[in-house]
């Protein structure tokens, strides 16, 4: 599960809901406990916006956690540029990275700690995609039958 906003969306109360409704989201879906939830930074975002940024997360992990009872059953993932994705997981806020492939944003080309790394869309396919490529433990899941 990716949520995503309309872009200059983060702060705590923010980052807290999202991850309420994604918590929600999840269980409904029956995505397991343990699993990944990653949420997205999906604009350009400057050093400037890293305390804002931060502070979406920090709700964020205190979404999961009040939706989990007091603990978190889902780890956190972040989705963005090479800055974000490392500013996060510096933090201690994100357990994983999704590197995003706007390889205009900052540190794009240069941040290389990332779980998932978006690529160009697949050609010759009738409906718009993104292909990714994953290594090592990403967060993923298998939903049961």
């Amino acid at each position: 599960i990716v949520p995503e906003g309309n872009g200059r969306w983060v702060e705590y109360a923010g980052g807290y809901s999202d991850a309420v409704i994604a918590a929600g989201a999840a269980r409904g879906g029956r995505q397991p406990a343990g699993s990944a939830i990653y949420f997205a930074v999906d604009f350009h975002a400057h050093r400037e916006d890293a305390p804002a940024i931060l502070d979406y997360f920090r709700g964020v992990g205190a979404g999961l956690a009040a939706a989990g009872g007091g603990t978190a059953s889902y780890r956190v993932g972040v989705y963005g540029s090479g800055l974000v994705c490392d500013a996060v997981r510096r933090a201690g806020l994100a357990v994983y990275a999704w590197l995003s492939n706007s390889i205009t944003w900052d540190d794009a080309g240069t941040y290389d700690d990332w779980n998932i790394m978006q690529a160009s869309s697949l050609p010759g396919l009738s409906f718009a995609n993104d292909s990714d490529q994953a290594r090592d433990d990403y967060g993923w899941f298998a939903v049961a039958p």
